[in-house]
């Protein structure tokens, strides 16, 4: 997601309705640089707003093993964002899952 430069990421969504987003490391960053005394309110904020607006083309967990810690810390650091129910589904199954689904569909015509 380019960060710390969301923005960019929210442009291409918003550009091309092609594009997914892996948010794998973002949480992890978000709350190692919280940890590091360095202020992330802005970042925090373009995703919140653009997990409502985009969860379904975005994907959580496929960057591992070379995410940004040991899979218990990613999810927990990722749990400690308290996303909605509907978000946290997107992005650890459904958008994962349609992808796949629809491009057995297109591999099949």
């Amino acid at each position: 997601m380019f960060y710390p430069n969301l923005n960019d990421a929210v442009y291409l969504l918003e550009t091309y309705n092609n594009v997914y987003i892996d948010t794998t490391n973002i949480f992890s960053a978000l709350f190692q640089d919280e940890e590091s005394n360095i202020n992330r309110d802005k970042e925090k904020e373009i995703l919140a707003e653009a997990l409502k607006k985009w969860s379904r083309r975005m994907v959580f967990g496929t960057d591992h093993p070379v995410g940004m810690s040991d899979l218990d810390t990613i999810y927990s650091e990722f749990y400690s964002f308290n996303l909605n129910n509907d978000i946290k589904r997107d992005i650890q199954y459904n958008t994962a899952y349609n992808l796949l689904t629809n491009a057995r569909i297109a591999i099949r015509k």
